[in-house]
């Protein structure tokens, strides 16, 4: 089987050079996104082996390009739409197998339909967002709208990141339905005209249906797709514990307070990770088996203060696998000097613990660890009733320090009650 995924405009000539040399039972489908233009060039190119030709569109990927962009979710729970010519044929339905075996969902339409239906939801946006950041970009003050663009410009001109290559070839390939839907849309009555009315009520309703209409879209996709659909995509960035900056790669979820977790968990290569399960495990009930730990000097140094704090750990030799016997939430050492290196992943969530632990520990760091910030960290545990001391500029490490005492401030029980709202809390 042959898969052809290429800009549409390069078709013809790739046709072209498989005629006459595919093998008897061999099948060609394409991933292109236009397909009354692809058909045609099939049909010309292929002659006699036409038949065996079945156009098919993946609706998945993102603005990456090139292999480079692939990830394993890519057609999960997508829809592959498929446009034969024909009733389903032998053909068509191994194709179809090729990708339900990459998990995604068939859907068939007929060329015309095809084009027009994707001229409105995925051709227009893409001519929108690229129409506007290059305006943009072509104004004197642009420094100045990036410098200030935020969530709602990248969300709305993501797509604009394409392929330059891609989009001029789709877009001239279906430009008769292109045309139509940009005719649609300034036929419509677009909101310009209530916002230059100052019709608040007109543009309200307008804002609302679209809002409704958008949810309800995105609701019936599924969060299977949701996550598909996102891939390796730029999302904002943020700085990491080691001070340098990094995208966050998957989706938030919301988790609510829970009395256990149990399964398994594989660790990516990361620190922060690493460090944050071996500190849940130790704070955990009972133990905790950690398989592939990654091999980091951050996370040496995490084990070094748990078993500094008494946390039993041991090790697999040969392997990255510990066993962390977990304490229930106590510290055993209530007192401790802990000298952490250049580990900010380790550092800050110690910190934090330790801070609420009601013992008396001090954190220290190389000269590089001094200058990182830790304010906003203190300043949340202070409001949280934690004693907490800077050794050295404040805001800055060196470590906090945590008079011994009694731990946080404990909410009352009526305020419990109304917060947590557990048949069993341990804070009651």
């Amino acid at each position: 089987m042959v898969l052809i995924a290429a800009p549409v405009a390069q078709y013809p000539a790739l046709l072209r050079a498989m005629a006459g040399r595919l093998g008897p039972a061999t099948l060609v489908t394409d991933a292109g996104s236009t397909k009354q233009d692809v058909i045609a060039a099939a049909r010309d190119a292929l002659g006699a082996d036409f038949p065996r030709f079945v156009p098919a569109h993946p609706i998945a990927g993102t603005e990456h390009s090139g292999a480079a962009a692939a990830f394993p979710a890519l057609y999960r729970d997508r829809n592959v739409v498929l446009t034969p010519l024909a009733t389903p044929t032998p053909a068509a339905r191994r194709v179809g197998a090729l990708w339900t075996a990459c998990g995604a969902r068939l859907r068939t339409l007929a060329p015309a339909a095809h084009d027009r239906v994707f001229a409105a939801v995925s051709h227009l946006p893409h001519l929108l967002a690229f129409a506007l950041v290059d305006a943009f970009a072509a104004r004197p003050d642009r420094e100045e709208i990036f410098r200030f663009a935020a969530s709602g410009f990248r969300d709305f001109t993501r797509i604009a990141a394409s392929s330059p290559e891609m989009w001029r070839d789709i877009a001239l390939a279906n430009r008769p339905a292109l045309l139509d839907e940009i005719a649609a849309v300034q036929g419509a009555g677009p909101p310009t005209a209530r916002f230059e009315a100052g019709d608040a009520a007109a543009l309200a309703a307008v804002f609302a249906h679209a809002r409704a209409a958008r949810r309800a879209w995105e609701a019936a996709q599924g969060p299977a797709a949701a996550v598909a659909a996102e891939g390796p995509r730029d999302p904002p960035r943020v700085g990491n514990d080691d001070g340098d900056r990094r995208v966050v790669a998957a989706p938030l979820a919301d988790l609510p307070p829970a009395d256990r977790a149990a399964g398994v968990v594989a660790l990516p290569g990361s620190k922060s990770i690493s460090n944050r399960t071996l500190l849940l495990a130790a704070l955990a009930d009972g133990p905790t088996r950690v398989r592939g730990l990654l091999d980091a000097d951050d996370v040496d140094r995490m084990l070094e203060a748990l078993a500094a704090l008494g946390i039993a750990v041991r090790h697999t030799p040969g392997t990255r696998d510990f066993l962390v016997d977990g304490t229930g939430g106590a510290i055993p050492v209530r007192s401790a000097r802990l000298f952490l290196g250049n580990a900010g992943t380790a550092i800050r969530p110690l910190t934090a613990v330790l801070a609420l632990s009601g013992g008396d520990y001090e954190l220290s760091g190389v000269p590089r660890m001094h200058e990182r910030p830790i304010g906003d960290l203190v300043d949340a545990l202070r409001a949280l009733g934690a004693d907490v001391r800077y050794l050295g500029t404040p805001g800055l490490f060196p470590g906090a320090r945590r008079s011994g005492g009694g731990g946080v401030r404990r909410p009352t029980a009526s305020r419990c009650a109304a917060t947590c709202r557990a048949s069993s809390c341990r804070r009651c």
